[in-house]
């Protein structure tokens, strides 16, 4: 029934309970006629009610026809037709070509459309990004080396800057009553980093002239694996040491709540390790992980009990990621061990809260010239990155005493 039908159903029941009422002389019913009343009007008003949300589901209904015919229309406006996808799959292939060649012989030996294909992959320093296959491959090599990397918060951009004030919310939820004013929530700057910049990461190559010659030589390959190692090493070493200034902040130069060693040990205690995740809100708990050096991962090794068994066990089994007190542990290796007080023993934090901005596109520049008398061909290969924790409360920082 629709709704129309509904509201005229409910007009009619509340039309003859109103007859009754109207026939009634001395202006009272008989317990017959109460019940009969009350039985129409109670049966008016439950059509009402339907009626009404069937109306609100047929407006809902005719709302959804229009947007899907609305949309209908711009689809057919803008066929996607398999040609069109057909050259763009060439245009990407000619392009993966043409970055191939480029890198192994020069621009010299391109022809006309692979020098057109890779004008529009040019960046402004002269070099070529490569194909998204290969960035893609480079990607998977950085999350395979660098664990903080994958649990980061990874921000591709296309800008040169991203305005982002690092900060700490330090109001509370209020009941407000109906009428008052809210007071405003004070937002400060944690870390004194008010925006992402991608800076430039670039490390040279030389490679020698036969190998490029040889048929069998991966060159894309073999840029690609070599650049992504040495720059996981690298994003490492920003992500724990940066300064900030034209580098990414680091997590040993942010201003991290700190707190000192338990006891009076000198680099690593029982106490310290256990009560480290209750130091965080359960929100930052859950996803947390301690991150120490290679040094301080031995001496947690050698912490014993009264009976010489270890105390910590941080790995169950041969492959697996390394577990500590239930939680994830991060062994870097551009992390030293403290040698004075107020260094950094450890941090135990939800990694999510560091944010890693990539400008997109991995740029590999070929030197023809520059080492010809070595008989070698230089290759530039660079990225943009920015880095910072965001939440401070997230992290907290352990330090030597």
């Amino acid at each position: 029934m629709e709704s129309k039908e509904l509201f005229n159903k409910a007009d009619e029941a509340l039309k003859k309970g109103q007859e009754i009422l109207a026939e009634t002389k001395d202006g009272t019913l008989s317990e017959e006629k109460a019940a009969e009343v009350k039985s129409f009007f109670a049966e008016a008003e439950e059509s009402r009610k339907e009626a009404e949300a069937k109306a609100e589901a047929e407006k809902l209904e005719l709302e959804a026809k229009a947007q899907e015919e609305e949309m209908n229309e711009a689809v057919n406006r803008v066929p996607v037709t398999s040609t069109q996808n057909e050259e763009k799959s060439m245009d990407n292939d000619l392009k993966a070509k043409a970055i191939g060649k480029y890198l192994k012989y020069g621009k010299a030996e391109l022809q006309a459309e692979e020098r057109k294909a890779l004008a529009s992959n040019s960046d402004t320093d002269g070099g070529i990004f490569v194909h998204a296959e290969l960035q893609n491959r480079l990607i998977e090599i950085l999350d395979d080396i660098l664990q903080l990397r994958k649990l980061s918060t990874v921000v591709p951009t296309n800008k040169g800057s991203i305005p982002f004030p690092t900060f700490e919310f330090t109001g509370t939820i209020s009941n407000v009553a109906e009428g008052a004013t809210l007071s405003e929530l004070d937002i400060s700057d944690a870390f004194g980093k008010q925006s992402f910049t991608p800076h430039k990461k670039a490390i040279l190559f030389k490679i020698p002239e036969e190998l490029l010659e040889d048929s069998d030589f991966d060159i894309e390959g073999h840029l690609v694996d070599h650049f992504a190692t040495r720059f996981a090493e690298e994003l490492e070493d920003d992500i724990i040491n940066g300064t900030g200034v034209n580098e990414s902040l680091g997590l040993l130069n942010a201003n991290l709540t700190a707190q000192d060693l338990t006891s009076s040990a000198t680099n690593i205690n029982t106490l310290s390790v256990l009560e480290a995740p209750t130091k965080l809100k359960l929100q930052y708990r859950k996803a947390g992980v301690y991150i120490m050096s290679r040094d301080q991962v031995e001496e947690l090794n050698k912490l014993l009990d009264s009976q010489n068994r270890p105390l910590f066990r941080t790995s169950l089994s041969a492959g697996q990621p390394l577990m500590l007190n239930g939680y994830g542990l991060v062994e870097v290796e551009r992390m030293t061990a403290p040698s004075a007080d107020g260094d950094a023993s450890f941090i135990f934090g939800d990694m999510k809260h560091y944010w890693i901005v990539e400008r997109k596109g991995v740029s590999v520049k070929r030197l023809e010239e520059r080492y010809a008398d070595e008989g070698k061909i230089g290759f530039i290969m660079s990225m943009r990155v920015d880095g910072s924790p965001t939440v401070q409360e997230a992290f907290i920082r352990y330090n030597r005493n």
